[in-house]
């Protein structure tokens, strides 16, 4: 669990904690909002502090600032001290997962993913879930986005090494194909190509933007029994973006699909696509062979070092998807530091 208000950090854990008291009273915390307001260029609320920030382009709200990215992490870090935590930790601490209240704009579970091996899946319930299923059915939904087609052939190959059993769906601009393919009951992992909206007011108007309609978290309540867990990954912008409020990060899209019968890896925020092909590639990669919560993990630490992901890829995947990556390394150099590295679990 990790907290975080103006006056400083507590981390909590079995057996253990690390408090981190602030004495510049509200400066950190306010820097650190403020960074994520000018890198993500959204306005950002937070108690007393107010939302004016002059130097976010109106005609661009919502698109990352990549430029603003290292201050942005900087920024982060300097409020919640992730090398601290490293430090602090016992070593072969085998956390679950990470709480964070309240919940914040910001990526502090990619970042306790690159400082420490404890796992980073980010709850939003209390409840018990059961067991991941193992992966042997994959459904995919490949949207229109321009780079839908490489990740296909990407899953493909990944597929082929681990024999996986693929299905590729075919109805990408239908709303109502869409919801029929995520309420089937075999598939033991749905992934998720295409466009994805966030706002940050009505979680009516969040969701996956297909043809001209957008499929919400209440058209999508029924997740079918299927024994076990499954898993779904939403590789969309802002699919993992949620509302600021106090307490567990309950009002947001994917964060409505996360239940005990379904975990969700997505995207805190618009993802760019040379990015986002990436770390879908990397991600199945490491899906076929550790458990989820260890290839969320190495995906994330995968993304921050991108010139040697691209070199990766290119050994393990071959042939035109991993070119194409490889063709992006200074576009994914640049996205990784603001929000190429930054998913949610």
């Amino acid at each position: 669990m990790a907290t975080a208000h103006r006056h400083g950090v507590g981390y909590l854990w079995p057996g253990g904690r690390l408090v981190i008291r602030r004495e510049d009273g509200i400066g950190s915390f306010d820097r650190m909002m403020a960074a994520a307001s000018l890198a993500q260029r959204d306005f950002h609320r937070v108690g007393g502090m107010g939302d004016q920030f002059p130097a976010i382009a109106h005609d661009r709200l919502g698109q990352p600032n990549e430029a603003a990215g290292q201050e942005f992490e900087a920024a982060v870090r300097a409020h919640f001290g992730p090398g601290r935590l490293r430090n602090a930790l016992p070593q072969g601490t085998a956390a679950r997962s990470l709480l964070a209240i309240p919940a914040l704009p910001v990526p502090i579970g990619a970042l306790v993913a690159l400082e420490t091996d404890a796992a980073v899946a980010q709850e939003v319930s209390l409840r018990q879930a059961p067991p991941d299923r193992p992966i042997r059915r994959v459904a995919i939904w490949p949207g229109s986005t321009m780079h839908a087609g490489f990740e296909v052939e990407a899953l493909e190959r990944v597929a082929a090494q681990a024999g996986w059993h693929l299905e590729i769906g075919t109805d990408g601009d239908d709303p109502e194909a869409f919801v029929r393919f995520y309420e089937q009951a075999e598939a033991d992992l749905l992934w998720v190509i295409g466009h994805g909206e966030h706002s940050p007011y009505r979680l009516d108007e969040s969701g996956l933007a297909i043809s001209e309609g957008l499929v919400g978290a209440e058209a999508l309540r029924r997740i079918p029994a299927g024994g076990g867990r499954r898993l779904l990954v939403l590789n969309v912008c802002s699919g993992a973006a949620i509302q600021v409020h106090g307490g567990t990060a309950r009002i947001g899209f994917s964060h409505e699909l996360t239940t005990p019968e379904q975990q969700v890896i997505a995207h805190l925020w618009p993802i760019g696509m040379y990015t986002g092909l990436a770390f879908g590639a990397k991600l199945a990669l490491e899906l076929a062979r550790v458990p989820v919560a260890d290839a969320y993990r190495s995906s994330v630490r995968g993304l921050a070092q991108p010139g040697s992901l691209c070199d990766e890829l290119v050994a393990l995947l071959g042939g035109d998807p991993a070119s194409t990556i490889a063709s992006g390394t200074n576009t994914l150099r640049s996205a990784a530091s603001c929000h190429g590295g930054h998913p949610s679990c």
